[in-house]
């Protein structure tokens, strides 16, 4: 690469020195051996028949160590391409995208995708539902099995499906359905194992082990059940086991996080709103003990008081700063009244003050995922030529 390199793009001649390309050898620029395909011997140059406008951008990257911008007259997609093109490092381009108050950079990795048809079809209904009818509607049919599940999960609390019998299996209705939703949650999570060729990742992933979950109890209960009819275990370690199960089985409910967008985006929220949760727990804590001291002074000459002491008041405190108020205690005198007023209105105050932010994070995750969402579609549509 001589001192001073030569690029024409597309008509427009940029010089620049050699010293910066070779800053980034992993670039397409600043590899030898990858921009030597491109060398026009007769005219001494480089050429390449790529977007003009979008260059000056790149050209800037190089003069400033790194610092990926777009030019003002040039569209984001358009940029993009011409960088991915270039073959800048992934990193600069998302400090570009955020720089830019755009939506996070996206750019789907090699894809491994199925040859036969029907199980690429398969494939790409459960690893991308959101690309295509089919996909939708096995989603769509995913969750109604999962709600049906739920709601057998409730049936067995009724008198007379007691989980107090020896046998769950006994409750035939009931353990029929089990076997049916345990049985369609233990084939799609096979499906998707062998069908995304990383097994491994995987099963390390939150879907992964909540579809465990998901699905070990009705075995765990089948295999107990065999062990406890020869006679190997006691009873009350089968019911202990049956209720364990039944408990590992309210995790199913968290399937809908997989297949849910918007309660995804809720626990991304709750996540990032964690300073201000822990600041609105903080002044409930402050407002509990001043509060319970308060109502505990002004009752104290009551002879009829129900708080015995501060400690006793904290669960009065509690209901009434969340203006649950169960009236299992309360004030009797004029001023224990006028405490418990000011004790819920202060209640009201605390819990207001964190909406306004969790409201805002709420709405920017909301508008940032369906904006990514939009742009992953286009692009996995591109990759896997979906129409």
């Amino acid at each position: 690469m001589p001192n001073i390199v030569s690029i024409n793009i597309s008509g427009r001649k940029f010089e620049l020195s050699a010293i910066y390309f070779k800053q980034f050898p992993t670039t397409l620029l600043g590899n030898p051996l990858k921009i030597n395909k491109y060398f026009d011997l007769s005219k001494n140059e480089y050429f390449f028949d790529r977007h003009r406008d979008s260059f000056e951008g790149i050209i800037y990257y190089y003069q400033s160590n790194g610092k990926l911008k777009k030019p003002e007259n040039v569209d984001l997609d358009i940029f993009t391409k011409e960088v991915e093109f270039f073959e800048i490092d992934r990193r600069s381009i998302e400090n570009m995208y955020a720089d830019e108050g755009n939506f996070p950079y996206y750019a789907p990795k090699k894809i491994n995708i199925p040859e036969n048809s029907v199980l690429r079809f398969v494939w790409i209904a459960l690893k991308f539902p959101y690309l295509s009818m089919s996909g939708k509607i096995i989603r769509i049919f995913s969750n109604f099995v999962i709600l049906l599940s739920i709601a057998n999960l409730c049936l067995r609390t009724y008198p007379q499906n007691s989980i107090s019998i020896e046998s769950i299996s006994k409750i035939d209705y009931i353990f029929a359905n089990e076997v049916l939703f345990t049985s369609y949650f233990t084939l799609e999570m096979i499906i998707r194992l062998f069908l995304f060729h990383t097994i491994i990742s995987e099963c390390f992933s939150g879907k992964f082990i909540i579809d465990i979950l998901s699905i070990l109890p009705l075995y765990i209960q089948t295999i107990f059940e065999l062990i406890y009819e020869n006679g190997l275990i006691k009873h009350s370690i089968l019911y202990s086991i049956n209720q364990i199960c039944l408990v590992i089985q309210i995790f199913r409910i968290f399937k809908f996080s997989n297949n849910l967008i918007s309660l995804g985006i809720l626990r991304k929220t709750m996540l990032y709103s964690l300073e201000s949760l822990t600041q609105m727990l903080l002044y409930f804590m402050v407002a509990i003990l001043f509060y319970s001291s308060l109502i505990y002074y002004a009752e104290y000459t009551n002879s009829n008081s129900e708080f015995d002491s501060i400690p006793d008041a904290f669960w009065w405190a509690i209901i009434t700063l969340t203006t649950v108020g169960y009236g299992d205690k309360r004030p009797l005198g004029i001023y224990g009244k006028m405490i418990a007023s000011l004790c819920s209105l202060s209640g009201i105050l605390i819990i207001s003050f964190p909406i306004p932010v969790i409201i805002s994070k709420f709405t920017f995750f909301y508008e940032k995922k369906s904006k990514t969402t939009s742009v992953q579609c286009k692009k996995l549509k591109e990759l896997l030529n979906i129409y």
